[in-house]
């Protein structure tokens, strides 16, 4: 890789990056990593959009963040039980959006999970299905390989590794935000990245890639 080169990626796979991102990367022929949850693309919506309206329209509230603490198991719980009382339109590309981008040649699709779970609260077997059968579906899509995964929330506990080594996963990426320097040794599975808001200002997220707001904030 060249001094200063960066690697751009994006996550979950939502259905406005087909507007928002897809058209200047082609017209500027920006090499582009999308990682893509596939039940989100089966089912249309995200999980924490359930909550997002939930809190909305119910007097007792979910903390998203605290779904993100419990286990796996306990959280789809909660979101199956929302499901029931809550109907959202569609957020997530679709599969012949998915399949369509693939064929772009500055875009690569990256597993990012079936149904975007924090890995590190997953039991081994959930674990083991939520990337594996991401991979499976991804590859069935696109009809290419998947040698590229991002963890939902940047959350890992090493249980990973041998997962994706299992699956042909090259590397796996982080929100460690942190550069990569020449001179020092990177674990693929451990790759760093700087992340920007939807929400952020043009000069904060500049200061979020160049990694001076983390400095700051720290």
């Amino acid at each position: 890789m060249k001094k200063g080169a960066v690697c751009i990626t994006v996550d979950d796979g939502k259905r406005d990056n087909l507007d928002n991102i897809i058209p200047l990367v082609n017209k500027l022929n920006i090499p582009l990593t999308i990682f893509i949850s596939t039940e989100p693309v089966n089912n249309g919506v995200f999980w924490w959009s359930y909550v997002n309206k939930y809190n909305t329209v119910s007097e007792s509230k979910i903390s998203i963040e605290k779904c993100k603490t419990i286990s796996n198991t306990n959280r789809v719980n909660i979101i199956n039980e929302i499901k029931t009382k809550i109907k959202l339109t569609r957020e997530a590309m679709t599969k012949e959006d998915v399949i369509r981008i693939s064929k772009f040649s500055n875009i690569t699709i990256g597993n990012h999970t079936v149904n975007h779970p924090i890995t590190k609260r997953c039991n081994i077997e959930e674990l083991k299905y939520e990337i594996t059968e991401a991979s499976n579906v991804l590859k069935s899509w696109i009809s290419d390989d998947v040698n590229f995964f991002a963890y939902p929330n940047g959350d890992f506990d090493e249980r990973e590794t041998s997962i994706l080594e299992e699956n042909k996963i090259d590397l796996a990426f982080t929100t460690a935000p942190k550069h990569i320097n020449s001179s020092e040794r990177i674990n693929h599975f451990q790759v760093p990245r700087f992340c920007v808001n939807d929400s952020g200002s043009f000069s904060e997220n500049i200061c979020k890639m160049t990694g001076v707001w983390q400095k700051i904030i720290k």
